[in-house]
């Protein structure tokens, strides 16, 4: 609200939402309590869904270190990535680990924040997402799931193809 100075939160939660809705992936890395975000994440004044986060790295932890898990999560370098905060030092602190991420700092001037906005429309933006960029999100899920499915089992890669009872014959011979 106009009394809380809200808005340019307001205008970035919608313009990751867009961003998200045409496939860009967006993540969250955050030093907090992991139940203080997930309750955050619920509220229904936020303009981008939880949905479209993925994943979510909240910890105590280096942001760097998350910022780890979130390119092996995506399958992607550091250069492909835009990291936004509002502290000075995590941005440092990232780009020291990731000399070619892109860190932008999060202003505290509403106007600044609209050049924030712009610039992430204009790097991260497209005109027309393809199917694959729209479904790219749902895919890393589902693959991190049933990764966490497997590692929650106790069953190793080893021993679901030992289960299989698979057998694998070759044949080297002539045809004519």
């Amino acid at each position: 609200d106009l009394d809380h100075g809200s808005q340019p939160h307001a205008l970035y939660q919608q313009l990751l939402q867009s961003l998200a809705t045409n496939g860009t992936l967006v993540a969250i890395a955050s030093k907090n309590d992991p139940n203080v975000v997930t309750q955050a994440l619920k509220r229904t004044d936020l303009r981008l869904e939880a949905s479209m986060v993925f994943p979510l790295e909240v910890g105590w932890g280096a942001k760097s270190e998350m910022i780890d898990r979130i390119l092996a999560a995506w399958n992607v370098a550091a250069d492909a990535v835009a990291f936004v905060d509002d502290s000075s030092f995590e941005l440092e602190e990232a780009r020291s680990r990731h000399p070619s991420l892109v860190c932008l700092q999060f202003p505290a001037d509403p106007a600044a924040a609209l050049e924030l906005c712009r610039e992430l429309r204009d790097r991260c933006g497209r005109a027309a997402p393809s199917a694959e960029d729209r479904l790219r999100r749902a895919g890393l899920v589902a693959r991190a799931n049933a990764e966490s499915e497997r590692v929650a089992s106790g069953t190793s890669m080893e021993d679901f193809l030992a289960g299989l009872n698979a057998r694998t014959t070759i044949s080297f011979g002539c045809r004519q």
